[in-house]
């Protein structure tokens, strides 16, 4: 779940800092991180009691859901780009016809 969290906080925020993205997406993660910050909570972890470590999963779930909505919402040739270049696997929905590796080379007939 962290390693997710890794990636697409990677990927955010050289989307959140691309001028190809529009100014109405990035209020997601904006959003998300004024959640964060914000003294209201989903579930707060001061009313679980011995079962506080589990109040921040709503946390991270909100994250998650903030940076994939952010990463959907955002243009599909901006996003396989930043994909391509960190080197991450483009999922089918971003892959275009031809994106696979492609050997270019020539041939020759020999007579024997």
């Amino acid at each position: 779940m962290f390693r997710a969290l890794y990636q697409r906080s990677i990927l955010t925020w050289r989307l959140f800092w691309d001028g190809r993205v529009s100014f109405w997406p990035k209020l997601i993660p904006l959003a998300a991180l004024t959640y964060l910050l914000l003294p209201i909570d989903i579930a707060p972890e001061a009313l679980m009691g011995l079962l506080a470590p589990l109040g921040l999963l709503d946390d991270v779930g909100i994250i998650l859901l903030a940076l994939n909505l952010f990463v959907e919402v955002s243009p599909p040739d901006v996003v396989r780009e930043h994909l391509k270049e960190l080197g991450a696997k483009l999922p089918s929905r971003l892959q275009e016809k031809g994106d696979e590796d492609v050997v270019d080379s020539t041939a020759e007939i020999v007579d024997e």
